[in-house]
């Protein structure tokens, strides 16, 4: 009896052992699945050619995945107004398609019912968007001078969502357009409006740097965003715009308690910044915008960024005009 036992138990352990090793196996081999999956999905978005046409009137043509443009030009100008337009134009997607039902309690519509039969319209926005984009960007934002303001930004959107209403509203009859105006004038319509801007800013991923030390470890930070949306799946076709405003904050290392300046400092991040931003538009598919004051242009103790002119392929300056008049 002890013998037969003894075998029972030493049969179970034998099948604990090799149902161990069975599920480590297992356990192994959907680890390396994973692995593969992830591996194809990062090359699946490294294969495709993306671009983004942000403005064309800024740039002529689209921006292109691997692309790092310099944007630079004196103090005062509105570097950081172009960057926060920039960003408003990659957070608005191209239509807003609004249930006009949700905005009356009652459901009744009245000229709407006519006009609109099933009481859905869709706004244009792509006066104020990127064009053609199937996708909306996620969007990455350094700010280092502490110039952003997000309510700034808030407005803007709002604003071009109004000009947009107002723009559906044109053709349609004095009282349809009259109608309109009532349900865009809403309570509801406000409360909608607040939930869409939100939902487009949830697109927008911003890191505030006071020094260099913390501008190193936001661009490490990104990488890091970026592996974890190409991941999940989050981008797939679209490009992945990263704007820093402004760039050269953080290679002038300030001391503000010695009030010393130290070149090598200066030349130290310098270097390590275009080697991360360099690894990073080598290793996924996304651009850089990055905003430069040009008040060191015109000093001869320095070769003025010559580091980060070796990783820039397209430069924007910004000039003032100046109009002179004779007396």
């Amino acid at each position: 009896m002890n013998n037969q036992t003894q075998r029972t138990q030493h049969e179970s352990g034998a099948d604990l052992f090799a149902r161990l090793v069975s599920q480590k196996m297992t356990q192994s081999d959907r680890n390396l699945t994973q692995s593969d999956t992830k591996l194809t999905q990062l090359e699946s978005v490294l294969m495709i050619n993306k671009s983004l046409n942000i403005d064309s009137k800024i740039f002529q043509n689209s921006i292109n995945n691997k692309e790092v443009i310099d944007i630079f030009g004196k103090v005062g100008l509105g570097k950081t107004e172009l960057i926060v337009h920039l960003i408003a134009r990659c957070l608005l997607p191209v239509q807003w398609r609004i249930d006009l039902k949700k905005l009356d309690e009652s459901n009744k519509l009245s000229n709407l019912d006519e006009n609109i039969p099933d009481s859905i319209i869709q706004i244009d926005l792509s006066d104020y968007s990127c064009l053609d984009q199937n996708q909306i960007p996620k969007v990455i934002f350094i700010e280092t001078e502490s110039k952003f303001n997000l309510l700034r930004l808030y407005s803007i959107l709002e604003n071009r969502i109004y000009l947009s209403l107002d723009k559906f509203c044109i053709n349609k009859n004095d009282s349809l357009k009259e109608e309109l105006k009532l349900k865009f004038q809403s309570n509801q319509f406000q409360s909608l409006l607040k939930k869409f801007i939100r939902e487009c800013l949830k697109n927008l991923t911003i890191y505030r740097c006071y020094n260099s030390e913390q501008f190193i470890l936001a661009l490490a930070a990104c990488e890091l965003l970026i592996q974890s949306l190409i991941s999940n799946g989050t981008i797939k076709s679209v490009i992945t715009p990263i704007f820093i405003d402004s760039i050269n904050s953080n290679f002038e290392i300030n001391d503000k308690y010695n009030n010393s300046i130290g070149l090598g400092d200066y030349d130290h991040t310098e270097k390590y910044t275009v080697q991360l931003i360099k690894k990073m538009v080598d290793r996924y598919n996304i651009c850089f915008i990055a905003t430069r004051s040009d008040y060191r242009l015109l000093s001869n103790e320095y070769n003025s960024y010559k580091k980060w002119q070796t990783c820039v392929n397209k430069h924007i300056e910004l000039k003032q005009e100046v109009i002179s008049k004779e007396s």
